[in-house]
């Protein structure tokens, strides 16, 4: 693995999300940041925090939204998940960031009002979000992958809202 995503982990649980031993942490997993949930989940095992780890996909998002009938109802379950997180980490780094082109907007704005509530919860934890490098981001960006492989610099990380350690 590269040593800049163990950096780039090292940054997320020590400095940005101040994990601490037994913090209840959510990791929000974009299909194309595997290698640095891998580098999250071994520095949180280290820091005995605890882990549960969710699978991001715009594909499987618009597949599902264009299934459904735009009568969305508040998950209650997703909900509950992040009301009990003490740590929510957004790692995003998506293989096709078009992939939900094609979804009615009117849509994919009802889907966006009914989980209003869990994301605000999940603002309400410690959260911070990231972007790992991906292909598709590069080509997006106008680079080559290489270029962002290459680059002296570690990754960034931004935070949402903060909220005071409990």
């Amino acid at each position: 693995m590269d040593e800049r995503v163990r950096e780039h982990a090292e940054v997320l649980v020590d400095w940005s999300a101040r994990v601490e031993e037994s913090d209840d942490v959510v990791i929000r997993v974009d299909e194309g940041a595997h290698d640095l949930a891998v580098a999250v989940a071994e520095k949180l095992g280290a820091r005995r925090a605890n882990l549960l780890a969710t699978y991001e996909s715009d594909e499987v998002s618009r597949a599902y939204l264009r299934a459904h009938d735009d009568d969305f109802e508040t998950p209650e379950h997703e909900l509950a998940l992040y009301e009990a997180a003490d740590v929510v980490l957004s790692l995003g780094g998506g293989h096709n960031t078009a992939a939900k082109a094609d979804v009615p907007g009117d849509r994919t704005r009802a889907y966006r009002h009914a989980s209003d509530v869990v994301r605000e919860a999940r603002y309400d934890a410690d959260y911070v979000s990231t972007i790992h490098p991906t292909r598709s981001l590069a080509q997006q960006a106008g680079m080559s992958y290489e270029a962002t492989r290459t680059s002296p610099t570690t990754p960034s990380s931004g935070s949402g809202r903060r909220s005071p350690r409990r």
